[in-house]
């Protein structure tokens, strides 16, 4: 640390340099450079970083950006959060735009105390007793929504929030046992035309929920090949999809495999071996592959690392894929989008562990103990966001960029979204980090939506409320807009959908009672403006049951609940201050998803069950929705032994993308395992392929695994031809015949146990 640096941390008073009306003047000093004593970047002071123009709209040039960074002293940064809260709320201002604000003391959004200025009125549009909107003290916006976070103070504040949080249930899951938890107009989910990727071929891609806004998978194709997550160690490591990716070409034309090539993604994205990765998404444009690797931190000694997620972008023009950028954010991997070449990373860090747990070893005692963490001597990096080429060059963001509810709230995580231009990963366009979040993400061309659940473990264990706050997003930039309160929880991505200036989200309100015992669930549809206030709902749909899937079309939401039948909802949304059921559907089991099959048809896939409730296999039901005033059952087919609980099983009741659905094809696919009565084995393994006309569902054949442990859990086209994944096969079968055309095995435990010749030990018990 810099002699400097030491006289400011020992000094109680704010030296002359440090002094609002003396920061410009440093700016102009310190822009672009590091510390005196050679230290990482992170050690600078302040620097400059040029932005490049990311979308091809032919404006160009350089834009400056101020970063304060971690290694400052809480004085500085205290005296820094002043000076931001003077300065108009602009995404990474430039430092011109900051010295005019200073000197005009413009205030718009922002009070110069550094607090935000508090929402005057109440929405008069509030529609229910069992809505609310967000009115707490709140940022005004450029739409004049409240906010429902304020900026950070300093950097001894976010310390100090982490070291003494709570860990709350959520909590607990999200950052102990994270692997555990899976998480994913045109602007509600429809088909979209441009999965292809430029590609001659049709080539399918993962489902989109919104038109124009890609979606991440495990596995992602073009007209040449399949990029595939893959565990390729001969030992088992305790990984959730995989270490690496293996690119296998493909024939288009004959459907054969060709040599298989594996990206050894943990050294490009230089994790070392004895730290837990996973490879967590993939995308894929016409040029480049982006790959997203989360990796653990490390809460104990003198090598205590936060967890990162890295982005790794590869060439994918020539034959082989060529390694060509990489970028680190802070935390574990939550969620993404992309739009164009713009990845939208979502992440998301606890501290617990680290403060809860950090132990050292004390020689004399003999023993591990816990180790007292101070200001002083933590590395900022392990509770404030950051973003960098590397974790060593990585950048803390500016207190700005940093939100903390206004409300406190147990939940101590934090969601850190970037904006990423996959043509330079090595810095992000722009971030925004915000204390307290937990949920999934709900994204269109312009907009993220985020979730704060509000858990009481004395009164509502499974959250009362949702807080849900919205960020525009333009090329890259990022801005808060707007925040809104609703009660219940969302199930997922698909509870929530935005459409003609409103946010439509469907929820279910876990409530205890307390005389006898239980816990009382009801479901409701909130329908919010551009600010987030709420103009209408409708609540207590099916009582005692919970919301098993949605599905918003146009002016239209299917909702499916579930306690022992399935009913399908259909509610009116054309006028949004008052929605309204037009009809229920009841049939047994449930649907776990719902897709727009056509203009009238609504297609669900899930669980069957007998009227008693019992689940014992999986099911395809289409509904016809031609009149929105009634809703049809037209077509069902299930698939179960009977016989037990979950007989018949497929992977995709809860991952939606292990369905393959193209209506253009009329392909309908998904996983399955099967009881069966074998002696050498318990179930089988298939992938099953299905057609819909005429009320019909007809199965066009089935993929056999040779695998006895590996379910499939993919399946795509390539042209004429489907392609089915697990993590020990992969299968090709020409789509009109279902005949198989090749099959390749991946270097796995089940594979090598397999092929092993078997042991001699010292004789021949045939001899």
């Amino acid at each position: 640390m810099s002699d400097k640096i030491k006289e400011i941390l020992e000094t109680p008073v704010i030296p002359d340099e440090l002094k609002p009306e003396n920061i410009p003047e440093l700016l102009e000093k310190r822009g672009g450079k590091g510390s005196s004593d050679g230290g990482t970047e992170t050690d600078g002071v302040l620097r400059e970083e040029s932005v490049k123009t990311l979308n091809g709209s032919g404006k160009s040039g350089k834009k400056k950006i101020i970063r304060t960074v971690c290694a400052y002293s809480a004085a500085a940064a205290a005296c820094f959060v002043i000076v931001a809260g003077i300065m108009k709320f602009t995404p990474y201002g430039s430092k011109e735009m900051m010295a005019t604000d200073m000197v005009t003391n413009n205030t718009e959004g922002i009070k110069s105390d550094g607090k935000r200025k508090t929402s005057s009125t109440k929405s008069e549009e509030a529609a229910s007793d069992n809505a609310e909107s967000f009115e707490e003290r709140g940022t005004e916006t450029s739409v004049n929504g409240s906010f429902a976070y304020v900026n950070a103070e300093s950097y001894e504040q976010l310390f100090d929030r982490a070291k003494n949080a709570k860990l709350t249930r959520y909590g607990m899951l999200a950052g102990i046992y994270d692997e555990d938890v899976i998480s994913e107009e045109a602007e509600d989910s429809s088909l979209d035309e441009e999965w292809n990727n430029g590609a001659e071929t049709d080539v399918y891609d993962t489902l989109r929920q919104v038109e124009g806004v890609a979606e991440s998978d495990i596995i992602k194709a073009n007209d040449r090949g399949v990029f595939y997550v893959t565990d390729n160690t001969p030992i088992y490591v305790s990984a959730w999809y995989g270490e690496s990716v293996t690119y296998i070409p493909v024939d288009k034309n004959t459907g054969k495999f060709g040599e298989k090539i594996i990206l050894d993604v943990n050294a490009d994205a230089g994790i070392s071996r004895n730290v837990w990765s996973d490879v967590s998404a993939m995308y894929l444009t016409d040029e480049k592959l982006t790959v997203i690797v989360s990796s653990w931190g490390i809460s104990e000694g003198e090598n205590a690392k936060p967890a990162t997620t890295t982005v790794l972008t590869y060439d994918i023009t020539g034959e082989t894929p060529v390694f060509s950028g990489r970028g680190v954010q802070s935390g574990n991997y939550s969620s993404s989008r992309m739009k164009d070449n713009i990845l939208y990373l979502v992440t998301e860090e606890t501290s617990w562990n680290f403060f809860r747990y950090g132990l050292v070893y004390d020689e004399e005692e003999g023993q591990r103990e816990k180790q007292e963490k101070t200001y002083a001597d933590t590395d900022k990096r392990m509770y404030v966001p950051f973003y960098g080429e590397s974790y060593e060059k990585a950048e803390c963001l500016p207190l700005e960029r940093i939100f903390i509810p206004e409300d406190e709230v147990d939940d101590n995580s934090t969601v850190m979204i970037s904006g990423i231009n996959i043509n330079a990963p090595e810095s992000a366009v722009s971030s925004a980090a915000v204390s307290g979040y937990s949920g999934e993400i709900y994204c269109t061309a312009d907009s993220l939506y985020i979730q704060q659940i509000s858990y009481d473990s004395d009164t509502d264990w499974y959250g009362s409320k949702t807080t849900f706050s919205k960020f525009a997003l333009a090329d890259g930039v990022i801005s808060p807009v707007a925040s809104g309160k609703v009660k219940g929880t969302v199930l997922n991505q698909f509870s929530m959908s935005e459409y003609s200036g409103y946010f439509r989200v469907a929820t279910t309100l876990y409530e205890w009672n307390e005389k006898k015992g239980t816990t009382n669930t009801s479901n409701s549809l909130f329908v919010l403006d551009e600010n987030l206030n709420v103009v209408g709902s409708v609540t207590d749909i099916a009582l005692t049951e919970t919301i098993k899937s949605v599905n918003f079309q146009g002016n239209t939401a299917y909702v499916v609940t579930y306690e022992r039948t399935d009913p399908l909802f259909a509610i009116d949304l054309s006028d949004p201050s008052s929605p309204v059921i037009t009809d229920e559907l009841k049939i047994n089991g449930y649907s776990s998803f719902l897709w727009k099959w056509d203009e009238d048809h609504l297609l669900g896939f899930g669980v069957d069950a007998t009227s008693e409730g019992i689940e014992t296999g999986v099911k395809l039901v289409m509904f016809d929705v031609s009149d929105n005033g009634e809703l049809k059952e037209d077509g069902y087919y299930a698939i179960s032994s009977g016989k037990f609980y979950h007989s018949t099983y497929s992977y995709a009741v809860y991952d939606r993308k292990a369905l393959l659905l193209d209506p253009e094809k009329n392909l309908i696919g998904f996983p399955l395992e099967e009881a069966v009565e074998e002696e050498d084995r318990d179930f089988k393994h298939s992938y099953a392929v299905f057609s819909y006309a005429d009320g019909e569902f007809t199965e066009k054949g089935r993929i056999e695994s040779e695998s006895e442990y590996t379910n499939f859990d993919r399946g795509l086209y390539i042209g004429d031809h489907l392609f089915v994944f697990s993590q020990d096969e992969a299968v090709s079968v020409d789509i009109e015949a279902m005949t198989e055309t090749d099959r390749t095995e991946f270097e796995t435990m089940n594979n090598i146990k397999k092929n092993e010749e078997p042991v001699r030990y010292g004789y021949d018990i045939n001899e």
